[in-house]
Protein backbone atom coordinates (compact mmCIF):
# COMPACT_ATOMS: atom_id res chain seq x y z
CA UNK A 1 0.00 0.00 0.00
CA UNK A 2 2.92 2.13 0.96
CA UNK A 3 4.76 1.76 -2.18
CA UNK A 4 1.21 2.34 -4.74
CA UNK A 5 0.88 5.80 -2.57
CA UNK A 6 4.75 6.96 -3.42
CA UNK A 7 4.13 5.56 -6.93
CA UNK A 8 0.98 8.08 -6.66
CA UNK A 9 2.50 10.69 -5.16
CA UNK A 10 5.71 10.78 -7.95
CA UNK A 11 3.06 10.86 -10.78
CA UNK A 12 1.51 13.41 -9.16
CA UNK A 13 4.76 15.38 -8.90
CA UNK A 14 5.83 14.75 -12.10
CA UNK A 15 2.28 15.98 -13.87
CA UNK A 16 3.16 19.50 -11.83
CA UNK A 17 6.32 19.41 -12.93
CA UNK A 18 5.17 18.50 -16.56
CA UNK A 19 2.42 21.35 -16.29
CA UNK A 20 5.03 24.05 -14.56
CA UNK A 21 7.56 23.38 -17.27
CA UNK A 22 5.43 23.60 -20.32
CA UNK A 23 2.80 25.82 -19.75
CA UNK A 24 2.85 29.30 -21.34
CA UNK A 25 3.17 32.67 -19.53
CA UNK A 26 -0.43 34.01 -20.38
CA UNK A 27 -3.70 32.49 -22.58
CA UNK A 28 -2.95 34.93 -25.20
CA UNK A 29 1.05 34.73 -25.36
CA UNK A 30 2.00 34.18 -28.87
CA UNK A 31 1.43 30.32 -30.12
CA UNK A 32 3.90 28.48 -31.07
CA UNK A 33 5.41 24.37 -31.02
CA UNK A 34 4.58 22.60 -27.54
CA UNK A 35 7.80 22.49 -25.35
CA UNK A 36 9.25 19.23 -23.68
CA UNK A 37 9.69 19.38 -19.92
CA UNK A 38 12.80 21.10 -18.64
CA UNK A 39 14.40 21.38 -22.22
CA UNK A 40 11.38 23.26 -24.04
CA UNK A 41 12.20 23.29 -27.84
CA UNK A 42 15.62 22.61 -28.07
CA UNK A 43 15.60 19.44 -30.21
CA UNK A 44 14.12 22.15 -33.14
CA UNK A 45 17.14 23.14 -33.42
CA UNK A 46 18.83 19.63 -34.10
CA UNK A 47 18.74 19.65 -38.01
CA UNK A 48 19.02 23.70 -38.91
CA UNK A 49 20.32 26.96 -37.82
CA UNK A 50 17.94 29.01 -35.79
CA UNK A 51 17.17 31.19 -38.31
CA UNK A 52 16.03 29.14 -40.27
CA UNK A 53 14.60 27.15 -37.65
CA UNK A 54 12.20 30.61 -37.02
CA UNK A 55 11.74 30.96 -41.14
CA UNK A 56 9.81 27.85 -40.77
CA UNK A 57 7.93 28.04 -37.86
CA UNK A 58 6.57 31.32 -38.47
CA UNK A 59 4.73 29.47 -41.66
CA UNK A 60 3.26 27.49 -38.88
CA UNK A 61 2.67 29.84 -36.20
CA UNK A 62 2.94 33.34 -38.52
CA UNK A 63 4.99 36.33 -37.95
CA UNK A 64 4.86 36.67 -33.98
CA UNK A 65 5.32 32.81 -32.43
CA UNK A 66 7.11 31.75 -29.17
CA UNK A 67 9.48 29.20 -28.68
CA UNK A 68 10.81 27.55 -25.53
CA UNK A 69 14.61 27.39 -25.75
CA UNK A 70 16.03 25.62 -22.75
CA UNK A 71 14.24 27.03 -19.62
CA UNK A 72 13.50 30.68 -21.29
CA UNK A 73 10.51 31.28 -23.28
CA UNK A 74 11.02 33.71 -26.04
CA UNK A 75 9.09 35.64 -28.62
CA UNK A 76 10.19 35.68 -32.39
CA UNK A 77 9.56 38.47 -34.50
CA UNK A 78 9.50 37.26 -38.32
CA UNK A 79 8.99 40.23 -40.47
CA UNK A 80 9.12 43.68 -40.95
CA UNK A 81 5.64 44.41 -39.94
CA UNK A 82 5.69 42.77 -36.29
CA UNK A 83 9.67 44.50 -36.04
CA UNK A 84 8.51 47.74 -36.88
CA UNK A 85 5.30 47.53 -34.80
CA UNK A 86 7.90 46.42 -31.86
CA UNK A 87 11.17 48.26 -32.48
CA UNK A 88 9.86 51.80 -33.83
CA UNK A 89 6.12 51.81 -32.48
CA UNK A 90 6.72 51.00 -28.81
CA UNK A 91 10.83 51.78 -28.77
CA UNK A 92 11.80 51.65 -25.00
CA UNK A 93 9.27 48.99 -24.14
CA UNK A 94 11.56 46.32 -26.41
CA UNK A 95 14.44 48.17 -25.79
CA UNK A 96 15.42 45.77 -23.15
CA UNK A 97 18.04 42.91 -23.02
CA UNK A 98 17.38 39.84 -21.33
CA UNK A 99 19.63 38.51 -18.36
CA UNK A 100 21.65 36.63 -19.86
CA UNK A 101 25.12 35.41 -18.11
CA UNK A 102 27.48 35.81 -20.69
CA UNK A 103 26.22 39.28 -21.66
CA UNK A 104 26.53 40.02 -17.46
CA UNK A 105 30.21 38.91 -18.20
CA UNK A 106 30.22 40.73 -21.78
CA UNK A 107 29.13 43.70 -20.39
CA UNK A 108 31.31 43.80 -17.33
CA UNK A 109 28.43 43.59 -14.91
CA UNK A 110 26.08 45.89 -17.12
CA UNK A 111 28.47 49.02 -18.01
CA UNK A 112 28.30 48.14 -21.96
CA UNK A 113 26.09 49.92 -23.88
CA UNK A 114 25.48 47.03 -26.55
CA UNK A 115 24.91 44.17 -23.83
CA UNK A 116 23.03 46.05 -20.58
CA UNK A 117 19.79 46.47 -19.97
CA UNK A 118 17.68 50.04 -20.69
CA UNK A 119 17.76 52.33 -18.73
CA UNK A 120 17.74 56.30 -17.95
CA UNK A 121 21.66 56.44 -18.06
CA UNK A 122 21.94 54.05 -20.54
CA UNK A 123 19.72 55.97 -22.85
CA UNK A 124 22.19 58.98 -21.51
CA UNK A 125 25.08 56.84 -22.42
CA UNK A 126 24.39 55.65 -25.69
CA UNK A 127 23.52 58.87 -26.64
CA UNK A 128 26.91 60.41 -25.18
CA UNK A 129 28.54 56.96 -27.49
CA UNK A 130 27.03 57.70 -30.39
CA UNK A 131 28.01 61.62 -30.25
CA UNK A 132 32.09 60.64 -29.96
CA UNK A 133 31.95 57.82 -32.60
CA UNK A 134 29.84 60.24 -35.03
CA UNK A 135 32.70 62.76 -34.05
CA UNK A 136 35.81 60.67 -34.70
CA UNK A 137 34.34 59.54 -38.49
CA UNK A 138 32.82 62.57 -40.20
CA UNK A 139 34.09 65.61 -37.86
CA UNK A 140 37.59 65.06 -40.01
CA UNK A 141 36.49 62.58 -42.66
CA UNK A 142 40.39 62.55 -43.80
CA UNK A 143 41.65 61.11 -40.48
CA UNK A 144 39.11 58.35 -40.57
CA UNK A 145 40.01 57.60 -44.52
CA UNK A 146 43.70 57.51 -43.40
CA UNK A 147 42.47 54.85 -40.37
CA UNK A 148 41.16 52.77 -43.47
CA UNK A 149 43.56 53.23 -46.04
CA UNK A 150 46.60 53.84 -44.17
CA UNK A 151 47.62 49.97 -44.82
CA UNK A 152 46.81 49.90 -48.15
CA UNK A 153 50.91 49.60 -49.15
CA UNK A 154 51.29 46.90 -47.36
CA UNK A 155 47.81 44.96 -47.87
CA UNK A 156 49.18 45.73 -51.89
CA UNK A 157 52.77 44.34 -51.41
CA UNK A 158 50.79 41.16 -49.68
CA UNK A 159 48.82 40.57 -52.76
CA UNK A 160 51.60 41.16 -55.19
CA UNK A 161 53.71 38.59 -53.08
CA UNK A 162 51.18 35.97 -54.20
CA UNK A 163 51.95 36.15 -57.49
CA UNK A 164 49.28 34.45 -59.58
CA UNK A 165 48.93 31.78 -57.28
CA UNK A 166 45.81 30.99 -55.08
CA UNK A 167 45.60 31.90 -51.38
CA UNK A 168 43.02 32.08 -48.97
CA UNK A 169 41.88 36.03 -48.35
CA UNK A 170 41.15 35.26 -44.82
CA UNK A 171 43.96 35.70 -43.19
CA UNK A 172 44.80 39.13 -44.99
CA UNK A 173 41.40 39.88 -44.21
CA UNK A 174 41.80 39.19 -40.87
CA UNK A 175 45.30 41.36 -39.96
CA UNK A 176 43.94 44.32 -42.18
CA UNK A 177 40.79 44.75 -40.05
CA UNK A 178 42.73 44.40 -36.97
CA UNK A 179 45.16 46.61 -38.14
CA UNK A 180 43.19 49.76 -38.92
CA UNK A 181 40.59 49.05 -35.47
CA UNK A 182 43.46 49.25 -33.45
CA UNK A 183 44.87 52.38 -35.44
CA UNK A 184 40.69 53.69 -35.01
CA UNK A 185 40.48 52.81 -31.45
CA UNK A 186 43.67 52.66 -29.85
CA UNK A 187 45.98 54.41 -32.01
CA UNK A 188 48.42 51.66 -32.49
CA UNK A 189 49.51 51.07 -35.71
CA UNK A 190 51.31 47.31 -36.27
CA UNK A 191 52.77 46.49 -39.80
CA UNK A 192 51.23 42.94 -41.14
CA UNK A 193 52.78 39.94 -39.19
CA UNK A 194 53.76 41.97 -36.51
CA UNK A 195 53.76 39.16 -33.29
CA UNK A 196 51.71 41.80 -31.22
CA UNK A 197 48.91 41.95 -33.96
CA UNK A 198 48.83 38.16 -34.43
CA UNK A 199 48.27 37.84 -30.46
CA UNK A 200 45.61 40.12 -30.59
CA UNK A 201 44.32 37.98 -33.43
CA UNK A 202 44.46 34.71 -31.83
CA UNK A 203 42.82 36.34 -28.68
CA UNK A 204 40.10 37.63 -30.71
CA UNK A 205 39.36 34.54 -32.38
CA UNK A 206 39.99 32.55 -28.79
CA UNK A 207 37.50 35.01 -27.32
CA UNK A 208 35.09 33.96 -30.16
CA UNK A 209 35.29 30.57 -29.79
CA UNK A 210 34.28 30.50 -26.28
CA UNK A 211 31.55 32.64 -26.36
CA UNK A 212 30.30 30.38 -29.59
CA UNK A 213 26.25 30.89 -29.53
CA UNK A 214 26.35 30.93 -25.84
CA UNK A 215 26.71 29.39 -22.39
CA UNK A 216 24.75 26.73 -21.33
CA UNK A 217 23.34 29.11 -18.45
CA UNK A 218 22.14 31.76 -20.30
CA UNK A 219 18.74 29.06 -21.19
CA UNK A 220 19.54 26.62 -18.39
CA UNK A 221 19.75 29.47 -15.89
CA UNK A 222 18.96 26.79 -12.87
CA UNK A 223 22.30 25.26 -13.89
CA UNK A 224 24.10 28.47 -12.81
CA UNK A 225 25.19 26.90 -9.60
CA UNK A 226 27.78 24.22 -12.23
CA UNK A 227 31.24 25.50 -12.49
CA UNK A 228 31.66 25.20 -16.37
CA UNK A 229 34.79 25.81 -17.48
CA UNK A 230 33.74 27.91 -20.65
CA UNK A 231 32.34 30.42 -18.02
CA UNK A 232 35.44 30.67 -15.84
CA UNK A 233 37.71 30.95 -19.40
CA UNK A 234 35.42 33.65 -20.51
CA UNK A 235 35.34 35.37 -17.19
CA UNK A 236 39.32 35.55 -16.99
CA UNK A 237 39.61 36.55 -20.34
CA UNK A 238 36.84 39.66 -20.01
CA UNK A 239 39.26 40.67 -16.67
CA UNK A 240 42.10 40.03 -18.73
CA UNK A 241 40.90 42.34 -22.10
CA UNK A 242 39.06 45.36 -19.73
CA UNK A 243 42.68 45.96 -17.68
CA UNK A 244 44.37 46.34 -20.87
CA UNK A 245 41.99 49.06 -22.25
CA UNK A 246 41.90 50.25 -18.69
CA UNK A 247 46.11 50.45 -19.32
CA UNK A 248 45.36 51.68 -22.54
CA UNK A 249 43.04 54.76 -21.16
CA UNK A 250 45.90 55.58 -18.70
CA UNK A 251 48.66 56.38 -21.49
CA UNK A 252 46.38 58.10 -23.68
CA UNK A 253 45.14 60.50 -20.24
CA UNK A 254 48.85 61.20 -20.02
CA UNK A 255 50.30 61.60 -23.30
CA UNK A 256 46.94 63.13 -24.56
CA UNK A 257 47.61 67.08 -26.54
CA UNK A 258 44.21 68.96 -26.18
CA UNK A 259 42.60 69.81 -29.37
CA UNK A 260 44.42 67.29 -31.08
CA UNK A 261 42.28 63.71 -31.56
CA UNK A 262 44.37 61.02 -32.16
CA UNK A 263 41.05 58.14 -31.87
CA UNK A 264 38.70 56.76 -30.14
CA UNK A 265 40.09 56.74 -26.82
CA UNK A 266 41.03 60.50 -26.98
CA UNK A 267 37.13 61.29 -28.07
CA UNK A 268 35.67 59.57 -25.29
CA UNK A 269 38.12 61.17 -22.85
CA UNK A 270 37.02 64.26 -24.30
CA UNK A 271 33.62 63.78 -23.47
CA UNK A 272 34.59 62.96 -20.09
CA UNK A 273 36.12 66.23 -19.77
CA UNK A 274 32.99 68.17 -21.03
CA UNK A 275 30.71 66.21 -19.04
CA UNK A 276 32.59 67.13 -16.10
CA UNK A 277 33.09 71.09 -17.15
CA UNK A 278 29.00 71.30 -17.91
CA UNK A 279 28.08 69.71 -14.24
CA UNK A 280 26.09 66.79 -15.95
CA UNK A 281 27.16 63.04 -14.36
CA UNK A 282 30.65 62.17 -15.57
CA UNK A 283 31.10 59.30 -17.05
CA UNK A 284 33.75 56.51 -15.54
CA UNK A 285 36.99 54.94 -17.20
CA UNK A 286 34.85 51.89 -16.81
CA UNK A 287 32.76 53.06 -19.16
CA UNK A 288 35.14 54.38 -21.73
CA UNK A 289 36.61 50.78 -21.52
CA UNK A 290 33.64 48.71 -22.36
CA UNK A 291 32.65 51.87 -25.05
CA UNK A 292 35.90 51.26 -26.68
CA UNK A 293 35.80 46.98 -26.19
CA UNK A 294 32.08 47.00 -27.80
CA UNK A 295 33.74 49.23 -30.90
CA UNK A 296 36.55 46.92 -31.21
CA UNK A 297 34.93 44.06 -31.05
CA UNK A 298 32.42 44.23 -32.48
CA UNK A 299 33.86 45.72 -35.85
CA UNK A 300 36.57 43.47 -36.38
CA UNK A 301 34.30 40.51 -36.08
CA UNK A 302 31.47 42.31 -38.13
CA UNK A 303 34.12 43.55 -41.04
CA UNK A 304 36.06 40.54 -41.70
CA UNK A 305 32.95 38.25 -42.27
CA UNK A 306 31.37 40.83 -44.40
CA UNK A 307 35.01 41.27 -46.75
CA UNK A 308 34.86 37.79 -46.34
CA UNK A 309 31.95 37.50 -48.10
CA UNK A 310 32.52 40.23 -50.42
CA UNK A 311 35.82 38.70 -52.17
CA UNK A 312 33.12 35.66 -52.90
CA UNK A 313 30.54 37.23 -54.37
CA UNK A 314 32.66 39.49 -56.27
CA UNK A 315 34.59 36.16 -57.76
CA UNK A 316 31.47 34.65 -57.82
CA UNK A 317 29.73 37.70 -59.91
CA UNK A 318 32.47 39.10 -61.96
CA UNK A 319 30.30 41.47 -63.64
CA UNK A 320 29.97 43.03 -60.39
CA UNK A 321 33.93 43.62 -59.85
CA UNK A 322 34.36 44.55 -63.46
CA UNK A 323 31.37 47.60 -63.18
CA UNK A 324 33.00 48.71 -59.66
CA UNK A 325 36.60 48.84 -61.22
CA UNK A 326 35.21 50.82 -64.34
CA UNK A 327 33.46 53.13 -62.50
CA UNK A 328 36.56 53.56 -60.19
CA UNK A 329 39.05 54.15 -63.21
CA UNK A 330 36.61 57.29 -64.55
CA UNK A 331 35.88 58.59 -61.33
CA UNK A 332 38.89 58.15 -59.35
CA UNK A 333 41.57 57.33 -61.87
CA UNK A 334 45.01 55.04 -61.29
CA UNK A 335 47.01 58.32 -58.96
CA UNK A 336 44.70 58.73 -56.15
CA UNK A 337 42.97 57.04 -53.22
CA UNK A 338 39.38 56.74 -53.25
CA UNK A 339 37.30 59.04 -50.30
CA UNK A 340 33.87 59.02 -48.91
CA UNK A 341 33.27 61.96 -51.02
CA UNK A 342 33.24 59.67 -54.24
CA UNK A 343 30.06 57.80 -52.80
CA UNK A 344 28.07 60.54 -54.39
CA UNK A 345 29.58 59.57 -57.92
CA UNK A 346 29.94 55.79 -57.22
CA UNK A 347 26.11 54.87 -56.59
CA UNK A 348 26.89 51.45 -57.73
CA UNK A 349 29.62 50.74 -55.30
CA UNK A 350 26.90 52.44 -52.37
CA UNK A 351 24.53 49.68 -53.68
CA UNK A 352 26.93 46.73 -54.12
CA UNK A 353 28.32 47.24 -50.02
CA UNK A 354 24.49 47.45 -48.95
CA UNK A 355 23.59 44.39 -51.14
CA UNK A 356 26.45 42.54 -49.52
CA UNK A 357 24.89 43.51 -46.17
CA UNK A 358 21.86 42.09 -47.24
CA UNK A 359 22.99 38.95 -48.95
CA UNK A 360 25.20 38.02 -46.43
CA UNK A 361 23.68 39.11 -43.74
CA UNK A 362 26.18 38.28 -41.11
CA UNK A 363 23.75 38.39 -37.55
CA UNK A 364 20.79 36.53 -39.67
CA UNK A 365 19.57 37.03 -35.99
CA UNK A 366 20.12 40.30 -33.99
CA UNK A 367 21.14 40.30 -30.77
CA UNK A 368 18.62 39.10 -28.39
CA UNK A 369 16.56 41.96 -27.02
CA UNK A 370 13.52 41.97 -23.92
CA UNK A 371 10.31 43.38 -23.05
CA UNK A 372 10.56 46.48 -20.23
CA UNK A 373 6.98 46.09 -18.64
CA UNK A 374 4.47 44.29 -19.86
CA UNK A 375 2.67 44.99 -23.68
CA UNK A 376 0.85 43.47 -26.07
CA UNK A 377 1.96 43.29 -29.98
CA UNK A 378 -0.68 42.42 -32.43
CA UNK A 379 -2.90 41.40 -29.42
CA UNK A 380 -0.49 38.93 -27.85
CA UNK A 381 0.41 39.60 -24.52
CA UNK A 382 3.97 39.93 -23.80
CA UNK A 383 5.29 40.38 -19.94
CA UNK A 384 7.84 42.29 -18.76
CA UNK A 385 11.59 40.75 -18.99
CA UNK A 386 10.40 38.23 -21.96
CA UNK A 387 12.69 37.65 -24.78
CA UNK A 388 12.62 38.91 -28.01
CA UNK A 389 14.07 37.60 -31.27
CA UNK A 390 14.56 39.12 -34.60
CA UNK A 391 15.11 37.03 -37.52
CA UNK A 392 16.69 39.59 -39.66
CA UNK A 393 17.34 36.84 -42.37
CA UNK A 394 13.88 36.37 -43.38
CA UNK A 395 13.21 40.08 -43.51
CA UNK A 396 16.29 40.00 -45.94
CA UNK A 397 14.44 37.26 -48.08
CA UNK A 398 11.10 38.95 -47.65
CA UNK A 399 9.46 38.25 -51.56
CA UNK A 400 7.40 41.32 -50.51
CA UNK A 401 10.29 43.88 -51.02
CA UNK A 402 13.29 41.99 -52.43
CA UNK A 403 12.19 41.16 -56.52
CA UNK A 404 14.92 38.09 -56.73
CA UNK A 405 16.01 38.08 -52.77
CA UNK A 406 17.95 34.75 -53.00
CA UNK A 407 20.25 36.39 -56.07
CA UNK A 408 22.60 38.55 -55.55
CA UNK A 409 21.90 41.91 -57.24
CA UNK A 410 23.23 45.11 -56.58
CA UNK A 411 20.37 46.61 -58.44
CA UNK A 412 18.10 45.80 -55.41
CA UNK A 413 19.37 49.35 -53.82
CA UNK A 414 19.23 51.34 -57.36
CA UNK A 415 16.33 53.03 -58.89
CA UNK A 416 15.83 53.13 -62.40
CA UNK A 417 18.12 56.11 -62.63
CA UNK A 418 21.27 54.48 -61.58
CA UNK A 419 20.46 56.33 -58.23
CA UNK A 420 21.02 54.59 -54.60
CA UNK A 421 17.13 54.48 -53.80
CA UNK A 422 15.29 54.60 -50.07
CA UNK A 423 16.10 51.51 -48.49
CA UNK A 424 13.41 48.96 -48.42
CA UNK A 425 12.04 48.66 -45.10
CA UNK A 426 13.37 45.21 -44.66
CA UNK A 427 17.13 46.15 -44.74
CA UNK A 428 17.73 45.79 -41.45
CA UNK A 429 21.59 44.59 -41.21
CA UNK A 430 21.84 47.19 -38.39
CA UNK A 431 18.53 46.50 -36.66
CA UNK A 432 16.65 49.50 -36.00
CA UNK A 433 14.82 51.26 -33.68
CA UNK A 434 16.63 52.04 -29.98
CA UNK A 435 18.95 49.64 -30.33
CA UNK A 436 20.61 50.12 -33.69
CA UNK A 437 24.10 49.28 -34.45
CA UNK A 438 25.73 52.61 -33.26
CA UNK A 439 29.14 51.49 -35.71
CA UNK A 440 26.76 51.36 -38.80
CA UNK A 441 28.10 54.69 -40.75
CA UNK A 442 31.46 53.79 -39.71
CA UNK A 443 31.10 49.60 -41.06
CA UNK A 444 29.76 51.41 -44.23
CA UNK A 445 32.53 54.02 -45.02
CA UNK A 446 34.87 51.28 -44.17
CA UNK A 447 33.65 48.66 -46.70
CA UNK A 448 32.99 51.34 -49.34
CA UNK A 449 36.76 52.65 -48.99
CA UNK A 450 37.87 49.21 -48.88
CA UNK A 451 36.14 47.57 -51.75
CA UNK A 452 36.50 50.59 -53.68
CA UNK A 453 40.52 50.18 -53.20
CA UNK A 454 40.25 46.45 -53.51
CA UNK A 455 38.94 46.42 -57.28
CA UNK A 456 40.53 49.77 -58.42
CA UNK A 457 43.48 47.88 -57.97
CA UNK A 458 42.43 44.29 -58.44
CA UNK A 459 41.01 41.91 -59.98
CA UNK A 460 39.70 38.67 -57.84
CA UNK A 461 38.86 35.23 -59.79
CA UNK A 462 38.22 31.85 -58.97
CA UNK A 463 40.90 29.38 -58.51
CA UNK A 464 41.73 27.91 -62.39
CA UNK A 465 39.88 24.66 -62.89
CA UNK A 466 36.93 25.61 -59.90
CA UNK A 467 34.50 27.76 -62.06
CA UNK A 468 31.63 25.96 -62.43
CA UNK A 469 32.00 25.40 -58.04
CA UNK A 470 29.90 27.48 -55.90
CA UNK A 471 32.09 30.25 -54.04
CA UNK A 472 28.98 31.23 -51.93
CA UNK A 473 27.93 28.22 -49.97
CA UNK A 474 27.06 28.90 -46.36
CA UNK A 475 29.31 27.50 -43.46
CA UNK A 476 28.47 26.26 -39.99
CA UNK A 477 26.08 28.86 -38.58
CA UNK A 478 26.27 29.28 -34.69
CA UNK A 479 26.08 33.06 -34.27
CA UNK A 480 27.39 34.66 -37.56
CA UNK A 481 26.72 33.71 -41.07
CA UNK A 482 29.43 32.59 -42.19
CA UNK A 483 31.12 31.34 -46.02
CA UNK A 484 32.82 28.70 -46.76
CA UNK A 485 36.60 28.94 -46.49
CA UNK A 486 37.56 29.44 -50.26
CA UNK A 487 40.77 30.29 -52.15
CA UNK A 488 41.03 32.90 -54.61
CA UNK A 489 43.67 34.23 -57.20
CA UNK A 490 44.64 37.90 -57.55
CA UNK A 491 45.58 40.37 -60.28
CA UNK A 492 47.07 43.51 -60.47
CA UNK A 493 45.06 45.58 -63.08
CA UNK A 494 47.78 48.36 -63.66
Amino acid sequence: MAAVAVIILWCFLLGLLWYWSTRRPATDFPPGPRPLPLVGNIFEFSSDPPHIVFLKLGRRYGDIFSIKIGQRWTVVLNSVRATRQALLKQPITFAGRPDLSSFELLSGGGKSIALSDYSVTWAQNRKLLHTSLRNLITGDKKRFESFILGFTPELSSVLDETKGEPFDPKELICQLVYSTLGKLCFGVSYAFNDPKLVETMKGGQAFLALVGNGLPTDFFPSFSWIPFERVNSLLSFCDKNFTRVRKAIDVHRQTSIPGKVRDFIDVMLEAQADTKETGVESISDDFIATAVTDIHGGGTDTTIVTLYWTLALMVEFPHVQDKIAELADEVIGRERLPTLADRDRLAYVVATVHEVLRYSTKLPLCVPHSTTKDTTLDGYFIPKDTMVMINIWAMHRDEKYWKDPYNFKPEHFLDDSGTVRQHPESFMPFSTGRRVCIGESMVKGELFLILTWLFQHYKFSKVPGTEDQSYIEHGQVLVANEVRPYKIVATKRF
